[in-house]
């Protein structure tokens, strides 16, 4: 950025959504199949909407959308990400900054011919977000249309010449409240959705957050967890990290979480299985003999771990990290298909950093304390051991790379391949990249440890929505959202207060809502394993406390 310019950099990608849609450029092009196969229409605009709001969010209207400007980019395979293809927007030549509390009139070339707004160009109206909602709602109708008819996209105001005029006509059929589209899908909310959007007069916009939360996005129906045809609706394994090698990390309290995780869970019918005190070698053998299971007769995989950590990462027994996508990719497709399409929960009460939160900002540790300067000796000393071919890898968070088995689809039933390999996965976590989880405790001559925040909340949210009297039977996304104002209220009470963020990371394609077991229908089925007295490590030089409390 110099006093004139600001220089933006674009990433080379594959094609634009016009190449993948329009049937004159897709003969050129060999990769519209198994794109869209990745990344079906409706990816493709979600993904476009939250890049335009992002811009709105930072007060820039692009005033430029159109199906060239929107690029697709293959991700590279070691990226945490459901889809293997990604939607970017590009182009910001006519981009302008938008100043909310002061009114900025309209300047210079609005948009390219065609995809533009009716008050595109009018200098006497006001600069607005509300313009690119309009020429978004063009590009919906464009992607829905394109495996229609004869399989070209259309525009909604016409063919090149005639759109600028029909756009303008307040009489246009589009803008008549009958109109009905012919979509290539047929879900009346994405109708209603493009109406809303093509409103002639721009106050009747909805905002792109609007746009976001449209029943159109939501997912059209359940996980069938409780269905008769499974014997279980699932597989809760509790990974149970209480005990290290190096007593100073041990975690009081994380009983507590264990015993709560498994009341709930089992109350909801699950099969139950905790193996405690794992060190690295054998946490990543049990979750791969997990992946190698007939998944036949469940409805649904739980993954709890419970530990310290770094940013999405986990310690073991033995002191060293493991990557969390590590465990979760066991579970994808090629790996694990008899659990395809079934939803893989993952549950992480584990620090995140070492940031901490107060009531009002953000608390950074002191850069010289004790805690980090022994974190980087002992990972220097672990570096050295493994070079000498003495030790195990470092304790450091490595991204898994996956291969690629470009022969999958002929080796797996066609409706198995409708939607991406690694999907139907939620990971919830006690707090953001960067930052502690904490646990709660009670001081008295013998501290007394009450288990995690999140955990806690969690579990009575669980309790609330699914095992009440009157249960609410909300999806697993609004009992998180519920969990967060639990984990706030526990936090209010304890000195210094702090404050603690949940995160979920989703990938899911239905609702997930269990349902409480009868009596006698409940499997109590719960197998425990403690790992720490079958291992005889020789004594090295070990990290303390991850950031979070002991």
């Amino acid at each position: 950025m110099d006093s004139f310019y600001m220089y933006l950099a674009t990433e080379l990608c594959l094609c634009s959504v016009a190449d993948l849609l329009d049937r004159e450029l897709n003969n050129k092009f060999c990769l519209d199949q198994e794109i869209l196969l990745d990344l079906p229409e409706k990816e493709i605009l979600r993904q476009a909407t939250r890049g335009l709001h992002y811009l709105h969010e930072n007060n820039f209207i692009h005033r430029n959308i159109k199906p060239n400007n929107f690029l697709i980019k293959k991700l590279d395979s070691s990226v945490n990400s459901a889809c293997r293809y990604v939607v970017k927007i590009t182009d910001f030549r006519l981009t302008r900054r938008h100043d909310p509390e002061n009114d900025i009139k309209q300047s210079g070339s609005a948009a390219s011919e065609g995809w533009e707004a009716p008050e595109s160009g009018d200098k006497t109206k006001d600069l607005s977000t509300k313009l690119d909602v309009f020429i978004l709602g063009c590009f919906y109708h464009y992607v829905l249309t394109a495996r229609t008819g004869n399989n070209e996209p259309k525009h909604p105001f016409g063919n090149h010449g005639v759109r600028r005029d029909n756009i303008r006509d307040t009489t246009y059929f589009v803008y008549q409240k009958n109109h009905e589209f012919v979509l290539s899908d047929q879900n009346k909310n994405v109708v209603k959705l493009i109406k809303s959007m093509l409103k002639f007069n721009e106050g009747e916009r909805p905002e792109l957050e609007e746009v976001l939360r449209s029943p159109y996005y939501n997912p059209s129906e359940d996980y069938k967890i409780g269905d008769k045809k499974y014997k279980k609706p699932g597989l809760c394994v509790i990974f149970n990290q209480q005990v290290f090698q190096d007593k100073k990390q041990n975690r009081g309290g994380s009983d507590k979480d264990r015993d709560k995780l498994e009341d709930a869970f089992k109350e909801l019918g699950f099969e139950i299985k905790i193996i405690e005190n794992s060190a690295s070698f054998d946490l990543k053998s049990d979750i791969n003999s997990l992946a190698k299971k007939n998944w036949k007769d469940y409805g649904c995989l739980v993954v709890c771990l419970l530990s310290h950590g770094t940013e999405n990462t986990i310690m073991c027994y033995d002191g060293l990290y493991v990557n969390i996508n590590e465990l979760k990719y066991e579970f994808s497709l090629a790996k694990c298909p008899s659990l395809y399409g079934k939803p893989k929960i993952f549950i992480v009460q584990a620090c995140q950093g070492e940031l901490s939160q107060s009531k009002t900002d953000i608390v950074y540790p002191s850069r010289h304390s004790p805690h980090v300067v022994t974190k980087l000796i002992s990972h220097m000393w672990n570096t050295v051991l493994f070079a000498l071919g003495k030790g195990q890898s470092p304790p450091i968070a490595q991204s898994p790379r996956m291969e690629v088995n470009t022969n999958r689809e002929s080796e797996t039933p066609q409706k198995l391949t409708k939607y991406p390999p690694l999907m139907d996965f939620i990971t919830i976590k006690a707090t953001l990249a960067g930052f502690e989880a904490n646990r709660l405790y009670k001081n008295g001559k013998v501290r007394e440890y009450l288990g995690s925040s999140f955990i806690q909340a969690l579990c009575e949210a669980l309790w609330e929505a699914y095992l009440n009297e009157k249960p609410s039977y909300a999806d697993l996304e609004s009992v998180v959202k519920c969990a967060q104002d639990k984990v706030n209220e526990k936090l209010e009470n304890v000195e210094p207060k702090q404050r603690q963020t949940l995160e979920s990371i989703v990938s899911l394609k239905k609702y997930i809502r269990f349902r409480k077991c009868k009596t006698e229908d409940i499997a109590h089925e719960t197998s425990k394993i403690d790992r720490k007295d079958e291992y005889h490590f020789i004594q090295m030089p070990a990290f303390l406390k991850d950031g979070g409390s002991v």
